[in-house]
C-alpha cells in the first residue's frame, strides 16, 4: 500500500475500489479522497447516484424541465445558449 502525505492535508493511501480501480482513499476514514471537490460549488451533490441513461434522454429531460435557462457560457466570451437553443442545434 502506498501512503501519500500532502502539505496541510489528511493522510491518504492508494487502494482499489469495488471495481478494482485504484483511487486515493482517506487513511482516516478509508473513503475516497476527492481533493478537487473542495474547489467545487456545494451543489449538486458530487456523490449522488447517477442512473444509466443516454445523453439524448438527459438532454430531452433537461430541456423539458428548464428550456429557457442558460445551458452554458462559452469561455465567458458572450456566446451563450439556453437548453432549448442547444437542443435545436444538436437536432
Amino acid at each position: 500500500m502506498l501512503y501519500l502525505k500532502k502539505q496541510n492535508a489528511a493522510p491518504v493511501h492508494m487502494a482499489k475500489n469495488k471495481k478494482g480501480v485504484a483511487q486515493i482513499m482517506s487513511k482516516k476514514s478509508n473513503t475516497p479522497e476527492y481533493t478537487w471537490l473542495k474547489n467545487y460549488p456545494s451543489k449538486p451533490d458530487w456523490h449522488m447516484e447517477i442512473k444509466p441513461r443516454s445523453m439524448v434522454d438527459v438532454l430531452e429531460q433537461t430541456v423539458a424541465a428548464k428550456p429557457n435557462e442558460q445551458a452554458f457560457d462559452f469561455m465567458g466570451n458572450g456566446t451563450t445558449h439556453t437548453w432549448a437553443q442547444l437542443f435545436d442545434l444538436v437536432n
